[in-house]
């Protein structure tokens, strides 16, 4: 574990500037905050009964939330797709707020920490994707500056290679290297860190 926290704390944000927006992690059920939802809230008392738009929006916020875990962004966008209203979406979302049913700090922390154990994706990548989840620019530094205290992305990418390569003396040719090198492109790394990925694993020289 101690390779995994060796990083400067500046390579993840270096290494995502400059980068535009472009299945995740399946999280435990929050039942009980979303039985919650499902009961009376303000908005019923003040209308003497549930408002049958506010209803059927609370209830497809309910059933996408049981499956996984989502951004209040991609839950207001869905019901917006659906239809509902801009005031009736952002009471919905604004509910599930308050019962902690949604939470987007949560979810950027679980959902980095699994694309980065799981899939290997490096700082590019998961920038690309927070921002197209609905998080800001500032949001996604701070976010990438956290993560940065915890994996290398150096270390990261040469997991990557290993489990597509597993033998990595294989890339000691030039044209699978190539490949490799794309590869890690498509995953979120940057020509920096993919070069030291190659050196730390005796693929180029420590020279070149």
């Amino acid at each position: 574990m101690t390779e995994m926290r060796n990083l400067r704390s500046t390579d993840f944000n270096k290494a995502a500037r400059g980068s535009n927006p472009s299945r995740s992690l399946s999280f435990p059920s929050y039942g009980a905050a979303l039985r919650e939802v499902s009961q009376g809230d303000s908005h019923t008392r003040a209308k003497g009964g549930e408002d049958r738009s506010y209803s059927e929006a609370k209830a497809k916020a309910y059933r996408m939330l049981s499956h996984r875990d989502r951004t209040s962004h991609e839950i207001a966008m869905k019901l917006k797709e659906k239809g509902f209203s801009e005031e009736i979406v952002s009471t919905v979302v604004a509910k599930l707020k308050e019962v902690g049913a949604l939470n987007d700090k949560r979810f950027a922390e679980h959902w980095m920490r699994y694309q980065v154990e799981n899939r290997h994706l490096g700082p590019l990548r998961l920038k690309m994707t927070l921002l197209e989840k609905g998080f800001s620019a500032p949001e996604v530094a701070r976010l990438l500056e956290r993560l940065s205290e915890e994996w290398d992305p150096v270390y990261v990418a040469r997991r990557a290679l290993l489990k597509r390569y597993k033998e990595l003396t294989r890339l000691q040719d030039l044209r699978l290297r190539r490949k490799a090198f794309a590869f890690l492109q498509r995953k979120g790394f940057s020509t920096e860190n993919i070069q030291m990925a190659f050196r730390n694993s005796d693929v180029i020289g420590r020279g070149r």
